[in-house]
């Protein structure tokens, strides 16, 4: 299993109530924790909170941290359940951005930001992008999961195969599947 010298240091830090050890090992790891958050909760409010709501629960939980297993792996783990959890509760409620939204009978439009010089290459990029987040967010949760650590997340096979409590090789098959029915699904963008 994958380990590092570093975090462990950190944790025998932490657990000996050296705080500022806790801080470092939140500075290393709050970007992906709350990228994780975020892509699965698609709300930064969400996702910085489940973020903090990851290293408290892990503070709190650090003496039942298992050494086999990364730091990482672990927050990992806690942050995907807890989005599962909070997503659970809101029941997320999906809204189209191609058609406008109707609020108390005004029309809301979707203003996309000049922040180049080539609106129209940002609006192909934009659009291409967000059929490709649909796309893998229509997948079923297993693939979705994968693709979204290797891809989006670029974690290695053997990080993925930890956190999902998988082997290796069916950590392949499934990115192997998921990228099949991706391939399908985002035809319409590869020929244009």
């Amino acid at each position: 299993m994958i380990q590092n010298h570093e975090d462990n240091v950190l944790i025998d830090k932490c657990l000996n109530e050296n705080k500022e050890a806790f801080a470092e090992l939140v500075d290393k790891y709050k970007k992906p924790i709350v990228n994780l958050a975020y892509r699965m909760t698609w709300n930064i409010d969400d996702a910085n909170d489940i973020a903090q709501d990851t290293f408290l629960n892990a503070y709190k939980n650090l003496r039942q941290f298992n050494r086999k297993y990364s730091f990482f792996s672990w927050i990992y783990t806690i942050c995907q359940n807890r989005c599962k959890d909070v997503l659970k509760k809101k029941k997320l409620a999906t809204v189209s951005t191609d058609d406008p939204l109707k609020v108390k009978e005004n029309e809301i439009s979707y203003d996309i930001p000049d922040t180049s010089l080539n609106p129209e290459k940002m609006i192909v990029q934009k659009e291409t992008m967000r059929e490709m987040f649909e796309a893998i967010n229509s997948l079923p949760g297993k693939y979705q999961e994968v693709i979204t650590l290797r891809h989006i997340q670029d974690l290695s096979y053997e990080e993925i195969a930890e956190i999902l409590y998988l082997s290796v090789s069916n950590v392949k098959t499934r990115i192997h599947r998921a990228r099949k029915i991706l391939q399908i699904k985002l035809r319409k963008i590869l020929i244009d």
